[in-house]
């Protein structure tokens, strides 16, 4: 019998958990009464497709909230990009910061910061469908990306975020929020994100002046 059973090529072979357990389970079978010999390289492999996993998962997220991260964000806003260059419906994306976090932090220390967006993370998630993606760019700074969004659509999903995140708070303190939006054009794909940021800008200048809270509001 060779070395490395031909019976173990797609268990070494695989990146991903699932694959690999079944990969386990059709090595054993193949291997016969042999299995024992290999089965701690067998299991060497499935820990190896798990950490793999684990750390292509990492490459992608956020570790503190579990969303995606700035990395993941820019590749698919570029993949959105791209569909709106061969003639597909483009995105939106909508900025959100949170108000308060510097202070959150002073008064109530990091540890309720991180709490805070966490809370933020999973009001957002429970704002959106199941094709956007929610991200954390940074600090206080998240994103959603929006496939498929027009101007109105935008806007609703921008109040629907703030109106989620607004109904949550952290050890007593309301959370609050600055949004900003933005439509792709097939005219100017990379004023997307400018655009977003203006506008959430706007919006932080008007509620600190206590006037509209409305996103809608910016032009």
């Amino acid at each position: 019998m060779p070395l490395v059973p031909e019976a173990l090529t797609a268990l070494a072979c695989a990146e991903d958990p699932t694959v690999a357990r079944e990969a386990l389970k059709a090595a054993r079978r193949a291997l016969g009464e042999e299995a024992e010999r290999y089965e701690p390289l067998m299991e060497l492999l499935c820990r190896r497709a798990t950490e793999l996993a684990r750390l292509r998962r990492l490459a992608g997220s956020d570790e503190l909230t579990g969303l995606a991260n700035r990395r993941a964000f820019k590749l698919a806003l570029d993949r959105e990009r791209a569909r709106l260059e061969r003639g597909g419906i483009g995105p939106a994306v909508v900025l959100i910061d949170l108000d308060d976090m510097k202070s959150i932090n002073d008064d109530l220390g990091h540890a309720a910061g991180d709490e805070a967006l966490q809370h933020v993370a999973e009001a957002l998630q429970e704002a959106v469908r199941g094709s956007d993606l929610v991200a954390r760019l940074g600090g206080d700074e998240l994103a959603l990306l929006l496939p498929e969004t027009c101007a109105q659509g935008a806007r609703a999903v921008a109040e629907r975020a703030r109106r989620f995140v607004e109904a949550r708070s952290v050890r007593g303190r309301p959370l609050r929020t600055s949004v900003g939006w933005a439509v792709a054009s097939p005219d100017e794909p990379d004023a997307l994100l400018q655009t977003a940021d203006a506008r959430l800008y706007a919006d932080k200048r008007r509620r600190r002046r206590g006037r509209s809270r409305s996103p809608s509001a910016a032009a």
